[in-house]
C-alpha cells in the first residue's frame, strides 16, 4: 500500500525516523510541497528553523511519521501532540496562497483549522 502524498497542514511527528536528522524531535507542520521536497515547521516555535526533506527515503519516512502518530520514545507515557487540534480564526496557523476554483485567480488565506482527515479550513484575507 503506498502512503498518501504528503500535504500542507500534515503535521509529521516528532523525530520522523531520521528524516530531518539525528537531533531533531518535536511535531512540525508541513507548510510547503514541492514533487519531490517538503518545508515543515512548529508554528508555536518561531525562533525554530523550518525542517527540509528532499529525498524519496526522507519522505517515505515522513510520511510514515505522519501515519503512525504522536509516540514518544522510550516507553514514556504517551503525551498530545502540541500541534494536533484546532486553530482560533484569531491566530491563524499559516498563511496560504492558493488558485481559485476558476483557475486563474490567486487567492491569499489564513488556515485556520486542520481537520483529523486532514482537510483544510481556509479564510480568505482578499
Amino acid at each position: 500500500m503506498t502512503a498518501r502524498p504528503l500535504a500542507v497542514g500534515d503535521v509529521i511527528h516528532g523525530f520522523a525516523h531520521g528524516a530531518f536528522g539525528r537531533d531533531h524531535y518535536h511535531c512540525v507542520r508541513v507548510e510547503a510541497v514541492g514533487p519531490d521536497w517538503i518545508v515543515a515547521r512548529n508554528p508555536g516555535e518561531p525562533d525554530w528553523a523550518p525542517s527540509f526533506a528532499s529525498s524519496t527515503e526522507e519522505l517515505g519516512l515522513c510520511a510514515q511519521a505522519r501515519d503512525e502518530g504522536h509516540q514518544t520514545p522510550w516507553g514514556e507515557p504517551v503525551q498530545p501532540c502540541p500541534l494536533a487540534g484546532k486553530v482560533t480564526p484569531t491566530e491563524p496557523l499559516m498563511d496560504v496562497f492558493f488558485v481559485a476554483a476558476d483557475g486563474r485567480t490567486i487567492v491569499h488565506g489564513s488556515v485556520i483549522e486542520i481537520g483529523d482527515d486532514g482537510t483544510l479550513t481556509v479564510r480568505s484575507r482578499q
